[in-house]
């Protein structure tokens, strides 16, 4: 069963919103099904720290802190809190949309049925920005609130050293926030930053994660065009610091020889659910990918795994045994095959790809499960991974479209 888009007599606004729809199809295309997530993670997390998929625009660490202080300050109770902070956040959709804004709007589509809100979406990376230094889930930062702002309207109490008596480690906010437009949340709003929020949140990634190449794009201004499809792409990239341009060229490797499993995968699914139209396309799609290993033949033969490993593990996220193992056999059957797309019909590359489904998937593995495959969309995970770069790319876009236009780069 396919599925198509039909362009009826929609209005500008229409079009763009069905755009985004498909923009996060395609997003979703590049989904773990052979559960090598968590390397994919550690490289985003090196090179990108505080972004995420579902993240659209870069003022959302900003609305949300404004929208929870601006709950604090009202006093508002912990029975209530969370579900006043979703009412305060779906006001955001119509705010953005009167602003003139939709595309990156959460909830956009959604509006009051939105099941998850931005406060969820951006919570991890305002800890990793230090916007938010509440150390605990959103949950606890509910029941918590309240004791917050009776601790913070305490008054001070100091003891014989001179130093503070009160308890004042509830503060969940960076003091340096920024404040929010007048009106918030009410009155339109705009994803532009003004020079003050592109700063501030400049001045974050460069405190939280100054060895990032997210960082360097931020501390340098160097906003890429759209069409730049992944970040080893970039046309500054020679002028990257040493360690990042070292993590995108084994990132590029990685992604380079995965993306020939997820093919090879798709094709299995293909041949195992009888359509001999859309296998012999993932044939076709292997026999290109084959070709550009055929180029990189050479970095491929001298790529250094142990160094790979090594440079994965300083994301501090577990690799899997079995994970680690099912990268290193795969990367040994395109070397031993140097290139060539007869790698697509080798029994052990079958073997390999469907043990690996197996292990992962258990008795819900597609190749082994015929309502399973039934489910299968026809493409699964074949995006090549891109490690976050469209969103940290849109990021950096917003962040030095809004500085200072004699900004200093920061080596100044």
């Amino acid at each position: 069963m396919s599925s198509s888009f039909t362009w009826l007599d929609f209005s500008e606004y229409e079009r763009r919103k069905a755009l985004e729809v498909i923009h996060w199809f395609k997003e979703q295309d590049t989904r773990d099904e052979l559960g090598v997530g968590s390397i994919r993670d550690a490289f985003s997390d090196l090179l990108f720290p505080g972004t995420s998929t579902i993240q659209t625009r870069v003022r959302y660490f900003l609305f949300v802190p404004w929208t929870y202080l601006g709950l604090e300050r009202r006093r508002t109770a912990a029975d209530a809190f969370g579900e006043r902070a979703r009412q305060a956040e779906i006001k955001l959709i119509d705010a953005l949309r009167r602003g003139g804004e939709d595309l990156g709007v959460i909830g956009i589509l959604a509006g009051a049925r939105l099941a998850r809100v931005p406060s969820n979406v951006y919570w991890n990376g305002l800890a990793r920005w230090g916007i938010r230094l509440y150390p605990g889930s959103q949950f606890n930062y509910h029941r918590a609130a309240q004791l917050s702002w009776s601790l913070r309207d305490a008054p001070e109490v100091r003891g014989d050293d001179g130093d503070l008596a009160t308890d004042l480690s509830l503060r969940n906010w960076h003091p340096g926030l920024p404040p929010p437009p007048p009106g918030f949340p009410d009155a339109p709003l705009q994803f532009s930053l003004t020079a003050v929020e592109s700063t501030y949140l400049r001045e974050r990634i460069l405190a939280t994660a100054p060895a990032s190449l997210l960082a360097f794009l931020v501390r340098q201004e160097l906003d890429a065009d759209e069409d730049v499809q992944f970040a080893w792409m970039h046309p500054d990239f020679a002028e990257f610091p040493a360690t990042n341009k070292e993590q995108l060229v084994h990132a590029e490797r990685f992604s380079t020889v995965m993306h020939g499993a997820a093919l090879l995968y798709n094709l299995l699914l293909a041949e195992a659910d009888h359509r001999a139209e859309l296998a012999s396309e993932y044939r076709t799609q292997f026999g290109t990918w084959a070709g550009e290993v055929v180029q990189l033949q050479d970095r491929l033969g001298d790529w250094d795994l142990a160094r790979f490993w090594t440079i994965v593990s300083r994301a501090g996220a577990p690799i899997a045994f079995r994970a680690r193992l099912f990268v290193q056999d795969w990367v040994s059957q395109v070397r031993r095959a140097h290139g060539s797309d007869a790698l697509i019909d080798e029994n052990a590359a079958r073997q390999l790809i469907a043990s690996r489904e197996r292990a992962l998937k258990g008795p819900q593995a597609r190749l082994q499960n015929a309502r399973a495959l039934e489910l299968w969309s026809g493409a699964a995970g074949t995006g090549r991974l891109n490690y976050r770069w469209p969103v940290a790319q849109r990021m950096v876009h917003e962040i030095v479209a809004g500085l200072p236009v004699h900004t200093e780069a920061a080596s100044a």
